[in-house]
């Protein structure tokens, strides 16, 4: 065993010799960046190590003076030695700005997944000598409740706790397919305290809301990265990553325990919890139950089970109440899950009439139309680059990111950072910003390209090409200079050309276009954010009334809340799973034609945007235009 002494924290560890740096830090418990999955790909996790960091070296590392140093990759670092280690801001994934707002949907009245019913039993006599069980069961029955299964620990010392209670008692009762499940007793009524969890469980972040399941109101919420990251960004490096049975028990043990960590922030006693629903993509859910993932990426793509059994949460580790069932929202296909059936229930669009299209944009986008009569919906990779991946001077939503920016002609960018503070980098809303902006300005061309004889002050040669310079290391706050390539501007076009191409192509595939919507839902975090204006201009959104769209939020909780307020949301949740057509495009050589139509801003026929197209014409008549930037 080594020491391995982590600074800027102070903490020090014991690592076994021959493991992986990148291991250590994460059982420290320090949020080691690793988009990659820890390939040494990305370049996020570097760090300075040394047998022994002198003094004035780390006062100088303190204050961000990186100068002359070689630094190292965490997750190609191996601990054969005592070492000291330090672990620059830019390494370490901050608090990250999640999204737990969940819409109120009318539910028309609460019947939640589980029940609380405060009975005053007649004690029994020689007359009425039915068994206490039975006893239990008959007064339900005046109450039109079934009880179906009474597991045996709830059994083994029934008839004490009745007789203790005075025969005044409080049942708990899970909703089972045939009827109901006896979770806990208690004496008196207890019926005030009724607690369930609806978890968001994301490929990037878990959120989770505690609910008053009297009132359906959320008494606390709680969010986090999950765990999974260190082990890679996407689905498809967590599918790799799990090909055995090691992998796939630590992409379990990692999501059960940032779910135990929210539990943890929630400021109730978790033994109160006795109900809980999860909505996931496919593969998350598969990761979570411990199910083995591989074949969903290999053709033709089909995951082990689409509903999951119900279980108890504390067979899988979850530290709620033992007899809480949990309950997960079905996936339709192995790129279209639990998290999109919420979605769509969220939206309530397969109730109405009207035609509209729902889009989760992220790193798999997904994409739904129809209405009351009928569901078709596909999934796309759009890849990182919306989650600030494979972008130079990208992050996520953290403390330091650029989440809005418009560029000023005489003065450069003016931008607006999460937290206020000083600039590291750029999140999704502020890359889809900075590409608008950019074109808006004659600063990039519609494939992209940087035109460096507008603003050769900013546009310069990097090492990967050319750049812009969105912010002057001296403006920073990890003294490095903030910056977008033309390779990150194509990354980007690539990301919005799926995601649109998707769209598209489902339209097409049900013989419609964009005219015939009457509403375009936007779900998830990022989608939250962006400026619509600038994400239709650069084409990832269709070209339509701004009036037409609708934010849902975090779609995936507002599902996953809904189910666990009401039984008759749950079999809505089945119906839609039933009804929903699935289209395969990985497979599909048009939506190949129209991603590569759709991979300009905003896209090859402009006739599709003729809103951007007025732009375009105002552009090419100022495409000789300079900005001069003192």
């Amino acid at each position: 065993m080594h020491r391995v002494t982590l600074y800027p924290y102070y903490i020090s560890i014991s690592s076994e010799d021959g493991s992986c740096l990148m291991d250590a830090i994460v059982e420290a418990g320090i949020p080691i960046n690793a988009v990659c999955g820890g390939k040494g790909e990305c370049g996020k996790c570097k760090v300075y190590v040394k047998e022994s960091i002198p003094e004035s070296t780390l006062q100088s590392l303190l204050k961000g003076d990186y100068s002359n140093l070689e630094f190292q990759l965490t997750c190609q670092t191996t601990v054969d030695s005592n070492i000291e280690v330090f672990i620059p801001p830019a390494s370490v994934t901050e608090k990250m700005k999640v999204l737990t707002m969940c819409e109120d949907t009318d539910l028309g009245k609460i019947d939640p997944l589980l029940v609380k019913y405060h009975l005053e039993l007649p004690p029994p006599t020689l007359d009425d000598n039915i068994s206490d069980i039975e006893r239990i069961k008959r007064e339900l029955r005046n109450q039109n409740i079934k009880l179906s299964h009474v597991s045996l620990d709830r059994i083994q010392y029934l008839g004490k706790t009745l007789r203790d209670a005075n025969w005044d008692i409080t049942l708990s009762l899970s909703l089972r397919d045939s009827g109901y499940e006896l979770t806990e007793i208690e004496s008196g009524d207890t019926t005030v305290e009724n607690l369930g969890l609806a978890v968001d469980l994301g490929t990037t972040t878990i959120a989770a809301n505690l609910l008053d399941l009297n009132t359906g109101e959320v008494v606390s919420s709680a969010a986090d990265y999950n765990k999974q990251m260190i082990h890679g960004e996407d689905v498809l490096t967590r599918i790799d990553f799990s090909g055995d049975a090691k992998g796939l028990r630590t992409m379990q043990g990692l999501a059960v325990k940032t779910i135990n960590s929210l539990i943890g922030k929630l400021g109730k006693d978790p033994d109160k919890i006795r109900a809980m629903v999860i909505a996931g993509n496919t593969v998350m859910t598969h990761l979570l139950y411990g199910i083995y993932p591989r074949f969903i990426k290999l053709e033709p793509y089909i995951p082990v089970l689409n509903t999951m059994p119900l279980i108890y949460a504390k067979e899988l580790g979850i530290r709620i109440n033992n007899r809480a069932i949990l309950h997960s929202l079905p996936s339709r296909a192995g790129y279209v899950g639990g998290d999109i059936t919420a979605d769509i229930l969220a939206t309530r669009m397969y109730e109405k009439s009207e035609i509209s299209i729902m889009i989760d944009v992220g790193t798999n986008g997904e994409v739904v139309v129809g209405n009351k009569d009928w569901l078709v919906g596909c999934a796309c990779s759009a890849g990182p680059a919306f989650e600030g991946g494979e972008v130079e001077s990208g992050m996520r939503a953290t403390t330091g990111a650029i989440e809005q920016i418009d560029i000023n002609p005489g003065s450069g960018p003016d931008y607006k950072t999460i937290g206020n503070v000083a600039p590291v980098g750029i999140c999704g809303s502020g890359l889809i910003d900075l590409l608008a902006e950019l074109f808006t300005h004659n600063l990039i061309d519609r494939k992209g390209n940087l035109q460096q004889e507008v603003d050769p002050r900013r546009i310069r040669k990097g090492n990967e090409g050319a750049e812009y310079v969105v912010v002057e290391k001296s403006a920073t706050g990890n003294s490095t200079d903030i910056v977008i390539t033309e390779i990150d501007i194509q990354s980007i076009i690539r990301s919005k050309a799926a995601v649109y191409a998707a769209t598209a192509l489902l339209l097409r595939t049900v013989n419609m276009d964009f005219d015939d919507m009457d509403k375009i839902y936007i779900a998830g975090g990022f989608g939250n954010y962006i400026d619509l204006r600038k994400a239709i201009l650069l084409g990832l959104l269709p070209d339509m009334s701004v009036d037409k769209f609708v934010f849902i939020g975090n779609g995936s909780l507002t599902g996953a809340k809904t189910v666990l307020l009401s039984r008759d949301m749950k079999e809505q949740a089945a119906d839609i799973n039933k009804k929903l057509t699935y289209v395969e495009l990985s497979v599909n050589k048009d939506f190949f034609d129209e991603f590569s139509s759709a991979s300009f801003i905003p896209h090859t026929d402009l006739e599709q945007f003729p809103s951007v197209k007025k732009i375009i014409t105002v552009l090419k008549e100022n495409c000789n235009t300079v900005i001069n930037v003192p």
